[in-house]
């Protein structure tokens, strides 16, 4: 294999692995939070007892999901998306270097 085979091979590796990162971190940000939901309504409905009306709670802990999610792919995800681009930028030129 020639060195530019070898430095295309080593790039598309690295990119690869950037979006293998990026897709696992979409989906534990999508699916965390109505995981969270799902659980905190239970738990919020338990240590509240049967007083209270289980569609407000419901709402409640759904609106802090949505909340959640609105923070995560505005503030989290590109925080994230800038980082992994640019450990595969710095593992490409180290490649190239090697």
């Amino acid at each position: 294999m020639t060195e530019t085979n070898e430095g295309q091979v080593a790039e598309s590796l690295a990119q690869f692995r950037g979006h293998v990162i990026k897709t696992v971190l979409f989906v534990i940000v999508l699916l965390g939070p109505l995981i969270m939901a799902y659980f905190l309504q239970n738990v919020v409905l338990q240590w509240m007892g049967t007083g209270y009306d289980e569609r407000f709670v419901g709402l409640l802990c759904w609106f802090l999901m949505i909340i959640w999610w609105f923070a995560m792919l505005k503030v989290v995800l590109p925080l994230f998306s800038r980082r992994i681009d640019s450990w595969v930028a710095d593992s490409c030129q180290r490649d190239g270097q090697d």
